[in-house]
């Protein structure tokens, strides 16, 4: 009996096994970078398959190449990175100043969902020049250059705006986080 099912469950693995790669492949296409992570402990034609440039490409943004191409380090981005997966991880983990220092670029390690933030020199900030209200201060500390430093409230009014692409707008796959950073509020208490 322990030999009848020992050799249903060899039979059962070996379904598995003969599964081409590319058909594991087109199957991680449909999941998510954590479930294809997930997937990869199935076996090792499924590991082969979750490490794939073909599946990593997937889960990076498509218009990639472009938004790389606003940063200084892009080209050596690409060129350094030795899978489509590093460069997923890379990203996640340490985000790219794009457009002239204004903004940063990195991906929610998550879900693959594209995440801006804007630079303080990148909004409008109202009373912004004036430094009766506001300062521009140099902090080590944070990703952008300069931050603008609230000196006194009297009335907080900050905008700003992030172009896209009216076909990444309908894409599901592109979806967008914005934050807000580079504007340090003084502790007024």
């Amino acid at each position: 009996m322990a030999t009848e099912m020992k050799t249903e469950s060899e039979e059962e693995k070996n379904k598995i096994d003969v599964l081409p790669e590319e058909c594991i492949a087109n199957i991680l296409l449909l999941t998510d970078p954590v479930d294809s992570c997930k997937f990869s402990i199935v076996s090792k034609d499924f590991c082969s398959a979750s490490e794939s440039d073909i599946v990593w490409e997937h889960f990076l943004p498509s218009d990639l190449i472009s938004i790389i191409s606003e940063s200084q380090s892009g080209s050596s981005l690409l060129a350094t990175s030795p899978s489509k997966k590093s460069l997923y991880l890379t990203l996640s983990d340490n985000p790219i100043i794009i457009d002239n220092g204004k903004k940063s670029f990195q991906l929610e390690k998550q879900s693959g969902k594209k995440i801006y933030m804007l630079s303080a020199r990148d909004l409008s900030i109202t009373w912004g020049d004036t430094p009766t209200y506001w300062n521009w201060i140099i902090l080590p500390e944070s990703r952008f250059q300069e931050v603008a430093r609230l000196r006194y409230v009297w009335w907080f009014e900050i905008y700003g705006k992030i172009y896209g692409k009216i076909n990444e707008i309908k894409d599901t796959k592109n979806n967008f986080n914005v934050l807000l950073s580079g504007v340090c509020i003084k502790d007024m208490f």
